[in-house]
């Protein structure tokens, strides 16, 4: 089971929006770095059979095309995702693991990369919602700013991926978050706001205008309304010019 933001689907990701093979992508490599490229080290690093050692993630950020921070947080995303599908083999049947124990399991659960597009990953943040704190509050805060940076260099496919995968975790807890709902809403807001605009750029117009509608919602029940002029700035580039303007100017 691979991590749905973490190396694999990243490269896979990239190399396919680039045309190329995998034997393409290990010549590619090898041009860019002088390296030799193993292209079954590509198949490898896909498939997360074998994550990239450090000494590679520069020669990976130049040959795909990302920042270097890119690389490393997704291989660190696919080492907390095994980390957690194992923890989760481990505490099956335990008659030893406390009720608290285990919703400190699910809690973690909650951050790891992707992990609430699973069914059990979607139960595991429900169950987990009285774990909401200011830590994991501002890690999901600051996990929405990233999604923010990615625009700029992941591919719009992909990038709905991670955004529908992080939209999904932050709606099963805000319901039971207390004091920190405003902050969720808000962060769901800003994500539901950028997923419209991935939509748009993959020509999806319906999911996108249901992206946009939904991210001024967020904003209005959290009293922000900096999400609101967020979801209409990004909305008017799929209306006429006229209309358009009207929106931007009452953004």
């Amino acid at each position: 089971m691979m991590s749905p933001d973490g190396i694999g689907h990243l490269l896979r990701g990239l190399r396919e929006q680039a045309g190329r093979t995998r034997r393409d992508q290990a010549g590619h490599l090898e041009r860019t770095s002088g390296r030799f490229v193993d292209p079954e080290n590509i198949k490898r690093w896909e498939t997360e059979k074998r994550l990239p050692i450090p000494d590679w993630h520069d020669v990976i950020a130049e040959g795909y095309g990302v920042p270097v921070e890119e690389v490393r947080r997704a291989v660190a995303a696919s080492r907390r995702y095994r980390t957690l599908v194992s923890t989760s083999v481990s505490l099956d049947d335990q008659e030893g693991v406390s009720p608290v124990e285990r919703r400190a399991f699910l809690g973690v659960s909650i951050l790891a990369a992707g992990i609430a597009t699973e069914p059990w990953g979607r139960l595991a943040a429900a169950l987990a919602g009285p774990n909401v704190d200011s830590q994991v509050t501002d890690e999901l805060v600051e996990a929405t700013a990233h999604l923010f940076v990615s625009e700029h260099h992941i591919p719009a496919k992909l990038l709905a991926a991670r955004l529908g995968s992080h939209l999904e975790t932050l709606t099963a807890l805000i319901p039971r978050s207390g004091p920190h709902r405003p902050a969720l809403t808000i962060a769901a807001g800003e994500t539901a706001a950028l997923a419209g605009w991935a939509a748009y750029d993959v020509g999806d117009m319906d999911t996108a205008r249901h992206s946009y509608k939904t991210a001024a919602l967020a904003g209005r029940e959290a009293g922000h309304p900096a999400v609101v002029a967020l979801a209409m700035g990004y909305a008017s580039y799929a209306v006429p010019a006229d209309k358009a303007r009207e929106m931007l100017a009452a953004a």
